[in-house]
């Protein structure tokens, strides 16, 4: 029982990094992009 609250606690921080790896490479693409159409 532990183990499965465990382990689906370990995929919700994953799920969480890597919504924020992916909010971060937003971030960084729209900047890019903003930067390069400004000219």
């Amino acid at each position: 029982m532990r183990f499965g609250l465990l382990e689906l606690g370990d995929r919700h921080a994953l799920l969480r990094s890597l919504e924020r790896s992916i909010e971060l490479t937003i971030g960084i693409v729209a900047l890019f992009y903003a930067t390069v159409t400004k000219r």
